[in-house]
This record gives structure tokens, sequence and C-alpha cells, in this order.
């Protein structure tokens, strides 16, 4: 991807338009040229608060996962919300083939790395499905205010459950926001869209980069691909405009050793509120 004005010069976050110009945008870097070296790729995940790993999983046994998930649509014949119990989503997540590939060796052994600790996964994953014209993205946030009854070593892999260009929403993070002092951020939400909401920063990706004079790193990415990131890295999504789902999940890891936040203990439900 290269950003640059194109057809598509205005993107949107939440129904929020984002110029996609060099002022609001830069290019999210792959990491596969230090993947070799696990002091270089651990540096490199510390300076800039996340690595993007192409091709870390098989191309194939995600567009298998991918097309297992819509086939429970089927059948289906409820107008149940996303993820709540009865929707395919909710049941998805339970199941032993999912967890067996929020677990697999690849993403465990770079976890291992990047934490420097033996690495267990958090029972609780999300799984994403944005349609087009919804207007429903993930608003400007760090995660470590939804996990903070733990420990904050949590290492967040977003795994896009099938190709994702930048026309179908894929996460985008703020350049190096994973330095901003803490007491910068709450300003931030004079902008927002969920007053009550104190996790969630704003739902103006514009707005925000502009006051932070930082941009948001952007790039498309494809079934197999992984981006892991730090729990203090400020990040969104785009809104979804492609004709296909944006299907994706996060899957977080914390040393093996460390205390978990008990909230995270259980499998994720659409309506469990964090």
């Amino acid at each position: 991807m290269t950003i640059a004005p194109t057809a598509t010069a205005t993107l949107t976050s939440n129904g929020r338009p984002v110029p996609f110009d060099v002022d609001h945008f830069g290019e999210l870097r792959s990491s596969d040229d230090v993947v070799g070296d696990p002091l270089a790729l651990r540096a490199r995940y510390h300076a800039e608060g996340y690595v993007l790993l192409r091709g870390l999983l098989d191309r194939e046994a995600v567009l298998d996962l991918r097309a297992a998930y819509f086939a429970a649509f089927a059948s289906y014949q409820g107008d149940h919300a996303h993820g709540v119990d009865g929707h395919p989503a909710h049941a998805f997540v339970r199941t032993a083939r999912f967890q067996a590939f929020a677990q697999q060796p690849a993403l465990l052994d770079v976890a291992r790395t990047l934490l420097g600790a033996r690495p267990t996964t958090l029972p609780r994953k999300i799984l994403r499905d944005y349609r087009r014209d919804t207007h429903r993205a993930s608003r400007v946030h760090a995660d470590f205010p939804y996990i903070d009854r733990g420990t904050d070593q949590v290492l967040t892999a977003w795994i896009p459950i099938g190709d994702c260009p930048v026309e179908s929403g894929p996460l985008v993070y703020l350049e190096e926001s994973h330095r901003i002092d803490r007491d910068a951020l709450p300003r931030l939400r004079a902008v927002t869209d969920r007053p009550d909401d104190q996790r969630a920063l704003s739902h103006d990706l514009a707005w925000v980069a502009e006051q932070l004079d930082r941009r948001w790193l952007a790039t498309d990415v494809r079934a197999g691909d992984v981006i892991l990131h730090s729990p203090h890295i400020i990040h969104a999504s785009l809104d979804n405009t492609s004709a296909a789902p944006r299907l994706s999940t996060d899957v977080r890891f914390i040393p093996a050793d460390h205390r978990a936040d008990p909230r995270w203990s259980r499998a994720w439900s659409g309506d469990d509120g964090y």
C-alpha cells in the first residue's frame, strides 16, 4: 500500500472522515527483515509498539477458518446481536477448532520472543465481524484500560481472518503513541460519541492525529499476516467499505507467571461489557 491521494482520498472510521493523505497516514511497516533475529525483533517491538509479521500463519488454514465461521450462518435463523449467546460467533469462539487456531505454535513462539518469557493465552478472545455501510469500527483506544486488573505485560495478536486491505477496515496505529505521556490523553475525550466510557478516547481519528501531531500507520494485510502490539499503543480501526465482511480475532498473551485480569479468564461474549 502506498500512502497517497487515490480514488478513495477520504476514509472513514465510525462514520467520521479521515483524509487519506501524508499528513494523516504513514506506512505500517513489516518486521520481516528482523523476524529471524529474536533480539532485534523484540527491540523493534519496544521501539515501535508493534510488529507486523507477513505470512506468520498458514494462509490456507486462515481461509479455512473463515469459511467455517461463515458456514455457521447457513442454518442461523436468529437476529441476535453479534457475539451474544445464540449468535454464531458466540459458539464459534468456544469450538476446539478456534481454540487450537488461537494457540498454535507460531503464535506462542513469537509471543515468547516479544514477552521474553513463557507465554500463556488469555481465554477471552474477541471475534469481530464488521460489514460494509454499518459505520462500525473500533474507536481510538489503548488496550490496557480494558485489561488493567492484572499485569501490564499484555501482548495482543490482531489476526485478520481473510484478506484485509485498507478499504476493508484494518487496525491502524498512532505512530509511537506507546511513548505518549498518559496525562496528555484525557483531553482527547473532548470529542467522543461515548462520553460515559472513560476507556475509549475518541471516535474521530483525524481529530486525534491533529491534536497529537502524529500520523496513523496503515497497510493492506492478507490472510496469514499478524500484527502484535503493546497494550499502551493507541489504535483504532477503519470502516469496512468493501463487499466482503472484515473478520478478525484478538488473541492476548501474558507471561505465564504473571497475574491475569480475572475478567479475561472466561470466553468472550458480545455482551460481556468489556
